[in-house]
Parts: C-alpha cells; sequence; structure tokens
C-alpha cells in the first residue's frame, strides 16, 4: 500500500506530455534548461551557472533524477513487484552497456561519470573495469562472468562486420529475455 501511495505520489512530479511538447519546440539548451527548472530539476540546474549548462549536463541531471528515483521506489517494494522494477531498472545498466561498447568500437574514452547513474547493488556488471578495458576483446572478456557472457558468441561476428550493432543488439536480447 505504501509503495502503490509514494508511486502516485511521485507521479504528479513527471514530466507531462505537455513537457515533452514544449522540449521538442525550444530547440536550444536555455530553453530546455528553463523548463526543467520549472520542474524538480531546478535545485539540481541551480548548482551551475547558466553558461555551464550544455546538452551533456542536462543529460546527467534527468538520469540521475530517474536514478534517484528508482532507488527510492526500490527501496520500499519487496516481492514480485521489488523483482520486476529491479529488472526495469536494470534497463539503464544495459544502455550504459551499449555506450561502452560503441566507445571501445570508436575508441573513444569514456568515463563513469558520462554514464547513466546505478546503485552499484543493482549492476551486475563491473563498470570501471570496463571503461579501463583496452579494446572491444577485453571488455567482453571481463563480462565472462554476468549474464552478457553470450556477447562473446557474438564477437566474431562483430569483428567480421565492424558493426558494433551486433553487440548492442545481443546486449538487448540478454536484457529482454
Amino acid at each position: 500500500v505504501y509503495l502503490v501511495t509514494r508511486v502516485h505520489g511521485l507521479k504528479r512530479h513527471l514530466l507531462t506530455s505537455d513537457d515533452y511538447a514544449r522540449l521538442l519546440k525550444v530547440g536550444n539548451n536555455e530553453g530546455v534548461t528553463n523548463l526543467l527548472s520549472e520542474r524538480d530539476y531546478s535545485t539540481d540546474l541551480n548548482r551551475f551557472p547558466p553558461k555551464e549548462v550544455n546538452a551533456y549536463l542536462l543529460e546527467k541531471v534527468v538520469y540521475q533524477k530517474l536514478s534517484d528515483r528508482f532507488s527510492s521506489i526500490l527501496q520500499i517494494a519487496s516481492g514480485k513487484i521489488g523483482d520486476a522494477l529491479q529488472q526495469y531498472y536494470r534497463k539503464l545498466e544495459v544502455e550504459n552497456l551499449k555506450k561502452t561498447i560503441r566507445s571501445k568500437h570508436e575508441n573513444v574514452q569514456v568515463n563513469e561519470d558520462q554514464l547513466i547513474p546505478i546503485a552499484r547493488k543493482y549492476q551486475t556488471v563491473n563498470f570501471p573495469a570496463l571503461l579501463e578495458a583496452r579494446n572491444m576483446q577485453e571488455m567482453i572478456y571481463l563480462l565472462s562472468e554476468t549474464p552478457y557472457d553470450v556477447l562473446k558468441d557474438k564477437l566474431d561476428l562483430y569483428n567480421r562486420y565492424n558493426n558494433p550493432l551486433i553487440l548492442e543488439a545481443a546486449t538487448d536480447s540478454v536484457y529482454y529475455q
């Protein structure tokens, strides 16, 4: 009962379809910042000088709020509902893994600060180690004791076509199964 009440209470803090329509129309970081500042993001955004706010920072603030909300709900959820919410929260881990795959493919260094924040107790992979991996093969090896260990079966296909979408699709497949 408390979980249902808490979720209904949090619903009023979500962006509405009108908010999303306004976001699509503003077209620049300042407009997005102004709109988000009217909502629950104002405290987070006000920590930064307006000239420092960019798309990267806006994304980080929104993802931090999402992660915080998930964590607070998961703390009070139990049983099958808790399990279902935890699995849904794992989607954030999948997005981080796909971002890491793309970074290894493109030889671009990504740090943990650029990933969606996820409470450690809900992670099944060691992102700091994955980010330190020198190449895709080493990263896939580090996933061998995780639910994503099936990515090693796709490594030859990835190497043949040099396409990260092969590994990203396999990552999504693990999540949806």
